[in-house]
């Protein structure tokens, strides 16, 4: 994902901060860190004439010592909530579900409980256990209902474990499998977010001591520099494992921090009626796509949608598409000029799209640039900007040959044009590819030297 190479030249294809740095080292190891988003909690609503609906996703911790869900209609027949607690001293599990689940979870819970400890009346079971007139544990299932609970003190920790699994098995079938893939992910960007916070604070540290360096007579000035080199590299190893958490958290359909603000963001606005032009292939590969995630259930809606195309091979909103499927799609994105090599992370919501590509040929782009004669060289700054259907160049707006020309060129280099992208040399050898956020932000490609 990022490379560091023996010429001092950084790439990068995730979000990144850029502050000024007192060395070349601090400058460079910058680009390395992550921008990513707490999701502690998700509300999502949508209401019509005929009924509304609510969802909210919590986690207190890592370790899962508690957890709530819970999902409401006006159809109360429909209604969810899933309630864990687990302490070192017990755990207790409470939920509420439809009926159409209860024979699922009574199956379950009849195969994993002891049948000694299970008494049926009236419509409802109950499995318990006492040691010594104490109560080790108590499930409780009636058809919309399940309570357990389990006193740590006395129990087993093998039955701990034992009590813990049933309930991840059961919460489960209650949410569902999809609303636990978009726990874990939100549980992933949490964590990503704050290896990110920790690489940011140690390289500001590396920064301050850069600067204090530059300070101090040459002769006491080196332990400057191996203390800043050090906390430097332990900023870029934090950065690089929450960019590792990022990649995973998108797989599962979380959106990060940056990726939000720019989809608010008025430069990212995609009308749905735009058409293929000027050599701009995206529309129509976006239409098809949309389409073909409804056929094959991928999505219900095309106003929220993480798609990634990357060497692990394929994912929409959390879920993985086969490999039975994933020709069909590299067929689809083939028809457009985006070959089955090119990999790229794409964001929908309501009118705004995001495009990031993650293997960008950014040398091979530059080159075209000069070749066509659409900048005249690389020695001076250049500022592109494009839309896909227009495009300027340092302010001016190019004619609709040269833009036509672009298009092609840069899905040549793996790069799909989209609403917003800029491409920029800050000086020779200083390139950057993306989305500009403010001055010290970019989410994109970056090359750096000197």
């Amino acid at each position: 994902m990022t490379i560091l190479e023996k010429n001092n030249e950084i790439k990068n294809t995730y979000s990144i901060g850029v502050p000024k740095a007192a060395t070349k080292i601090a400058t460079c190891l910058m680009l390395l860190l992550i921008t990513t988003v707490i999701q502690g909690q998700t509300t999502t609503t949508s209401s019509s004439k005929s009924s509304t609906t609510s969802s909210t996703h919590s986690d207190s911790d890592a370790d899962n010592s508690s957890y709530s869900y819970s999902h409401s209609s006006n159809d109360k027949n429909n209604n969810v909530s899933v309630s864990i607690s687990n302490s070192d001293d017990s755990y207790s599990f409470k939920a509420k579900f439809p009926s159409e689940k209860h024979q699922e979870i009574k199956a379950i819970l009849t195969l994993e409980m002891s049948s000694k400890n299970h008494t049926p009346s009236k419509g409802k079971d109950t499995w318990n256990s006492d040691s010594n007139e104490e109560e080790v544990y108590k499930v409780s299932l009636s058809s919309t209902k399940l309570s357990m609970y389990l006193d740590k003190e006395i129990a087993s920790s093998s039955l701990a474990e034992k009590m813990e699994t049933l309930g991840i098995t059961i919460r489960t079938v209650i949410v569902g499998e999809q609303n636990e893939i978009k726990r874990d992910a939100e549980r992933l960007q949490r964590e990503a977010d704050r290896l990110g916070r920790d690489a940011e604070r140690m390289q500001r540290e590396a920064d301050r001591i850069q600067h204090e360096a530059q300070k101090q007579a040459a002769t006491t000035s080196r332990q400057y520099r191996d203390d800043a080199l050090r906390i430097a590299e332990e900023a870029r190893r934090l950065a690089d494992e929450a960019s590792g958490l990022n990649i995973e958290a998108a797989h599962k359909g979380s959106i990060n921090a940056v990726v939000k603000q720019l989809l608010e963001d008025a430069k990212t606005t995609y009308k749905e009626t735009t058409k293929n032009s000027f050599n701009w292939t995206w529309p129509d590969a976006q239409k098809e796509l949309l389409l073909a995630f409804k056929k094959d259930d991928f999505i219900d809606t095309e106003n929220a949608i993480v798609f990634v195309k990357d060497k692990t091979g394929m994912h929409v909103n959390g879920k993985h598409i086969s490999k039975s499927q994933v020709s069909k799609y590299h067929g689809i994105l083939a028809k457009h000029g985006i070959s089955s090599t090119h990999y790229f992370t794409f964001y929908k919501t309501d009118q705004h799209i995001v495009l990031v590509n993650d293997n960008a040929n950014l040398n091979g782009f530059i080159d075209a640039l000069v070749s066509k004669k659409i900048i005249a060289s690389t020695s001076e700054k250049v500022k592109l900007e494009w839309n896909g259907d227009t495009a300027y160049l340092n302010g001016n707006e190019i004619s609709t040959d040269t833009l036509s020309t672009l298009n092609t060129v840069l899905l040549q280099n793996k790069i799909i044009p989209a609403p917003g992208k800029i491409f920029e040399i800050m000086k020779p050898g200083n390139y950057k590819l993306g989305y500009s956020l403010g001055k010290n932000s970019h989410l994109g490609t970056w090359q750096m030297r000197n």
